[in-house]
Formats: C-alpha cells, sequence, structure tokens
C-alpha cells in the first residue's frame, strides 16, 4: 500500500517589498492631533508640495491607503521634480495592484534620476512580478554596471532570471555572490538551500541555518530544514524535535502536523498515534489537497475500521474526483463485508 506522502517541489516565493510597512503606528487619539497640525499647516500654506507630502507619508504609514494617494498625487501635482513622492506613489500603486502606474511612477522618477539604483531595483522587481524577465534583466544590469556591489542585484538575479532560463549554476554563482556583498539576504540564502536540497547535497543545511537565522519567527525554513534531515539525512529524531519546535510556536502549522504523523505511521508504524497528527492537519489544512484526511482513513483503515475509512475515502473522492490513491482504496476495502 502506497501511503500519500509530501514530495516537496522547490518552488521560489519572492517577497517583494517595495516600501516602508504601512501598519498603523498610533492610537487613533494621537493620529488625530498629528494630522490636524498638518492640516492647520497646509491651509496656511496650500501650495507647499512639502506638507501634502508629510501628511501622505503619515497617512500611508497609519495604513490610509486611500488618503495617502490623494494627498501623495497633490503633492506631485504642485511639485513633479521630488523623486520621493514619485516613490511613494509606485510604492501605493504596487500595494493597490495597479501595476501600470507603478511602473509609470518609477518611469518618471528615473527622467528627474536616470541613476537612482532604488528605482532601477523597484522597476526590476516589477517586471519579475509580471514574469516579464528579460524587462527586468535590462535594470538589474543597470544597477550592476553603476554598482557591482548591489547585493539585491544579485539575489533577484539569482532567486528569479537565472532559475528562468534553467541555468542553476548561475544562479548559484549569482547568490553566493549576494551573500558575500550582504550576509542577510533570506531569499538567497532559501534559495541556495533549495538548489542544493535538490542535488541532495548537505550544504544545504548550512543554509538553511542562516535563513532561520535571519527569520527565525518563520516555521517554512525550520520545516524545510527539518524534512532534509528526515528524508535525505536520516536523523529522524533530530526531525522530530524541530517539528516539535516549530508546533511549540506555530501549534497550527500544517506541514509540521503532517510529517508528524508520516513519521509515526512509516517509521514507526503507529497509525494510533499516527492518525491524531493527520486529523490535526486536516483540520488546519487549506482544503486544496486531500493527503492528510487520506492518511485518517488509510490508519484506520489499518486500525480495522474498514467502514469508517470507506466512508471517508467516499468523502475524498466527492471533493477529488481523480485522486488515485483513494479509487484504489475505496476498491480495496470495499471487498470487506461489514
Amino acid at each position: 500500500m502506497k501511503i500519500a506522502k509530501i514530495y516537496l517541489i522547490a518552488f521560489l516565493i519572492l517577497a517583494v517589498s517595495c516600501g516602508e510597512s504601512n501598519q498603523p503606528k498610533n492610537d487613533t487619539e494621537s493620529q488625530d492631533q498629528v494630522l490636524a497640525a498638518l492640516n492647520k499647516k497646509i491651509k496656511s500654506n496650500p501650495n507647499d508640495a512639502s506638507l501634502y507630502y508629510q501628511k501622505a507619508d503619515y497617512l500611508f504609514q497609519n495604513g490610509s491607503i486611500p488618503d495617502a494617494l490623494m494627498n501623495f498625487l497633490v503633492s506631485v501635482d504642485l511639485d513633479a521634480t521630488n523623486i520621493n513622492t514619485w516613490s511613494k506613489l509606485s510604492d501605493i500603486y504596487q500595494l493597490m495592484g495597479n501595476r501600470i502606474d507603478a511602473e509609470n511612477a518609477l518611469i518618471q522618477l528615473l527622467k528627474l534620476d536616470p541613476d537612482n539604483e532604488d528605482a532601477l531595483l523597484k522597476l526590476a522587481k516589477h517586471y519579475i512580478i509580471s514574469l516579464n524577465y528579460e524587462d527586468a534583466k535590462i535594470y538589474l544590469d543597470k544597477i550592476l554596471l553603476k554598482n557591482n556591489l548591489n547585493a539585491q542585484a544579485y539575489e533577484l538575479y539569482g532567486t528569479t532570471y537565472y532559475l528562468e532560463q534553467g541555468d542553476t549554476v548561475k544562479a548559484i554563482s549569482a547568490l553566493n555572490r549576494a551573500i558575500e556583498i550582504d550576509d542577510n539576504l533570506y531569499e538567497a540564502y532559501l534559495t541556495l538551500a533549495f538548489l542544493y536540497d535538490l542535488r541532495s547535497n548537505p550544504v544545504a543545511i548550512d543554509y538553511y541555518k542562516n535563513a532561520i537565522r535571519i527569520s527565525p519567527n518563520n516555521p517554512y525554513p525550520q520545516f524545510r530544514l527539518a524534512f532534509y534531515l528526515q528524508e535525505k539525512s536520516g536523523k529522524i529524531d533530530e526531525a522530530m524535535e524541530m517539528y516539535d519546535a516549530i508546533l511549540e510556536k506555530h501549534p497550527q502549522y500544517y506541514y509540521a502536523l503532517y510529517n508528524k504523523g508520516y513519521i509515526y505511521l512509516v517509521y514507526q508504524g503507529s497509525p494510533h498515534t499516527a492518525i491524531d497528527y493527520f486529523r490535526q492537519a486536516a483540520e488546519f489544512s487549506d482544503r486544496t489537497t486531500p493527503e492528510a484526511l487520506f492518511n485518517v482513513a488509510y490508519c484506520l483503515e489499518l486500525m480495522d475500521n474498514k467502514k469508517e475509512a470507506r466512508r471517508m475515502y467516499q468523502q475524498i473522492l466527492e471533493v477529488f474526483h481523480d485522486y488515485e490513491p483513494a479509487i484504489k482504496a475505496q476498491r480495496r476495502v470495499g471487498r470487506f463485508e461489514y
């Protein structure tokens, strides 16, 4: 009997941050006081673009995106030469999913300051998000021609362009160059870990550990390291310890719950223990895959509760009609009389 198992294919998620955090930072009363003071200044100097910029930036930092946009637009209308205003406009438009206006704002900025590295980098990221890798390359090249110590440009080359080209050798080279320059690039370390993980190269462990160092509260690199130890190093006990550590801080983390269930079922032959972890994983899953629920059913089957197992297999097939393991399992348990 082949058990459903997570085979995690390495994938890359580019964490693009095009601006500063817009989470609220002040309570309502203090916000009102700040805005009242700014409005008073604007009333006295209605043509002062910098005052609208200050107000817009304050609103942006405190999560009032539509009002911030309106005030940035007033500011840029009064003074179209301020590159900071164009930069903030691009941030807001990107945040709102308005990619065309985000791109136009960056182009306007670069007309004023053609060598602005932040704008060039943002525009490269913009094209990467749009899957326009060749245009992204143009701007990454411009950055590195001007400054061959720009770590983020190397990181973007390694995490996106070279991988899109299928050139993992160049990707690894670019990413290693990036972390030589800046030792705190999470995406660079995580991508290097993925690439060496795919090759079953134990150097992946060090890269995962660095990703954890940079983002200690993120369970994903911890899970990936635990999974490597489990599947490629045979260090089951260490993997279990890491899953426990993840679940201590993130008790609903699907992958840690699922893999604990898998270890109990496959490596320790204990469906009675495994089923509890599969049930929790099924509860906290995003409902787009049936593996956890299937393994609950399979544990029931192994525990001789075939009637309930058959019911669950049918339940799975009502949603995932072509899920082959459940089809085979239903045929198998269907031979039994209850």
